[in-house]
């Protein structure tokens, strides 16, 4: 896909509207909806009128989600009056991107309860499952405090095409801001330190690939793919770490339970991967 970026300068003073329909035809008020357009490096109100000199930044081929091929509220896992928890489909983000405001799971939500939320954890694009968004910024703060102090308990389940050795794995995750980032031995002093255990491994047979339950300790970017790749067993689907065949927004990794103490209730949320989600799998998993 053709990420492109065009910035200009105003040139006259009028409604920013006129001038993106002008440029870009009947998309250039799409563009403004969705929140690919920036003046003077921020985000454009689609009421927003130019000035001269307005330094204009538009992305012109934003990245679009499929947020209507889903049933969102019944992908609901579990809500009270402080936090909402979602089965996360993989081809949508949980928050907004550089170039579309409208098409995540957080506004998503937003609308359907009229209310701001905060995100708990974030998942990958391509990751399914349990993601946990917050009403109450003050629970929020509480679950940050227990993930700093190791006591939440974060379960995955990956899929590879050979077997991970069963137990603990440990790394240093380097990361430069930029993906993929690097998963090193511990004795390497780059980085920080990422910890999960492979806790079972079986064979699923239908698809011909391998199944680990991993239990993630850390939360670093990308950790379970980085660590799966550096010990040679990448995840199905996953280009960026070294699979063979797939692409950057499915890949076969779903968060399956978390488990925490809130301030006033203990929380236990799990997240079956759905039917869906193998039909696309099966896509990655063909004889190559």
């Amino acid at each position: 896909m053709n990420y492109a970026v065009v910035y200009f300068k105003s040139e006259t003073a009028e409604p920013l509207i006129e001038r993106l329909v002008r440029e870009y035809s009947d998309i250039g008020s799409e563009l403004l909806k969705i929140g690919s357009v920036y003046v003077n490096q921020k985000r454009a109100d689609p009421a927003a009128h130019l000035n001269i000199g307005d330094l204009v930044r538009v992305h012109t081929n934003p990245r679009r989600y499929p947020i209507r091929d889903f049933d969102w509220k019944a992908r609901i896992l579990f809500e009270n009056d402080d936090l909402l928890a979602v089965n996360k489909p993989s081809f949508v983000p949980c928050h907004p991107t550089v170039d579309n405001i409208e098409e995540n799971i957080k506004k998503i939500f937003e609308g359907f309860l009229g209310q701001y939320l905060w995100i708990g954890q974030r998942l990958d694009l391509g990751t399914t499952g349990c993601l946990v968004l917050f009403k109450n910024l003050n629970e929020l703060h509480y679950l940050n405090k227990e993930l700093r102090s190791g006591r939440v308990q974060k379960y995955y389940d990956a899929w590879t095409r050979t077997p991970p050795p069963v137990g603990i794995l440990e790394h240093r995750i380097l990361s430069t801001g930029r993906a993929p980032v690097q998963a090193f031995e511990r004795d390497d002093e780059l980085g920080k330190p990422a910890k999960l255990e492979v806790l079972e491994v079986s064979q699923d047979h239908e698809l011909g690939i391998y199944k680990s339950k991993i239990q993630l300790f850390t939360g670093r970017t990308h950790q379970i793919r980085a660590q799966l790749a550096r010990v040679g067993h990448p995840l199905v689907g996953d280009l960026m770490y070294g699979d063979s065949c797939g692409d950057d927004q499915m890949f076969a990794l779903h968060c399956r339970r978390l488990r925490w103490s809130g301030r006033a209730q203990s929380y236990d949320i799990t997240a079956h991967s759905d039917d869906e989600w193998r039909r696309r799998i099966k896509v990655f998993c063909s004889p190559h």
